[in-house]
């Protein structure tokens, strides 16, 4: 679930640094660590360095990481479209 919320938000605001990750999950920094080298392993983020400050690292999606977003968005568009498909214009409002 941890690691949903991450990619939720990451996939909302990327390339962001794990500072303002913590800051819009409002997860702890050691459970968003945690998400993020999940995410690594499975090779679906990477991290690259800011071009104004190369102290600050970046955490942005892979190929593959966008592919995963792109899939469950278009899942539950799918799934909200089904579910007010039986709802009168009316009762979709």
């Amino acid at each position: 679930a941890v690691t949903a919320l991450a990619t939720y938000y990451l996939a909302r605001a990327a390339p962001m640094p794990a500072k303002g990750l913590v800051a819009l999950t409002g997860l702890s920094a050691v459970r968003v660590s945690r998400a993020v080298a999940e995410l690594r392993a499975g090779r679906f983020i990477r991290i690259g360095r800011d071009e104004n400050d190369a102290r600050l690292k970046l955490l942005d999606f892979t190929a593959r990481g966008r592919q995963l977003v792109e899939a469950v968005d278009a899942a539950a568009f799918e799934a909200s479209r089904a579910a007010l498909g039986a709802l009168s214009i009316t009762e979709q409002d």
